[in-house]
């Protein structure tokens, strides 16, 4: 027989955190994660860029669109403005040109140029007083002579289409 004591007799002691064991980090561990945040960050770089460069990409095509819209539009003016009548008619109305037999009719005390947009647009109010004095005292009713209301003019009477207001005398040609 052996001088040893039986292996049931020996008192087993147990090992610090036998139970709740956490895997060990190896070196084999740390260089897989380096490896893999290595390779992430060399995707992330170009994958910005290419998102960026369609973002641009996205704008400059609307810019393009856009850009074709007004040469359309221009086009189409263009065309207008090769039809004879077209050019007459503008003609007609901006530089005030009369057909030969066409009597013109000029209204009198209103600008040679006025139309009927022009003349509502001049019989707006002054703006508001722009000092606090000022705002108090119109506010109290304290501002003094109040500015008078814009009358009518033959101007703002005519009618809509541009043309001279009948009322007017004529002038030779």
């Amino acid at each position: 027989m052996s001088s040893r004591p039986a292996a049931a007799a020996r008192p087993r002691t147990a090992r610090p955190g036998a139970g709740s064991r956490l895997p060990a980090v190896t070196a084999r561990g740390v260089a897989l994660a380096v490896v893999a945040l290595v390779a992430v960050g060399s995707v992330l770089g170009p994958a910005r860029a290419w998102v960026e460069q369609r973002s641009d990409l996205a704008d400059l095509r609307a810019d393009v669109s856009q850009r074709e819209q007004h040469v359309a539009a221009l086009q189409a003016e263009s065309d207008r403005w090769d039809d004879p009548a077209y050019a007459a008619a503008q003609a007609r109305a901006r530089l005030e040109y009369v057909v030969p037999g066409e009597t013109r009719y000029a209204v009198l005390g209103a600008p040679a140029s006025a139309s009927p947009s022009a003349a509502v647009a001049t019989a707006t109010p002054s703006p508001e007083p722009t000092s606090l004095l000022e705002q108090l005292r119109g506010g109290l009713g304290l501002g003094g002579a109040s500015e008078p209301t814009p009358t009518p003019t033959p101007a703002d009477i005519a009618p809509s289409t541009g043309a001279p207001a009948p009322t007017a005398t004529p002038v030779a040609s």
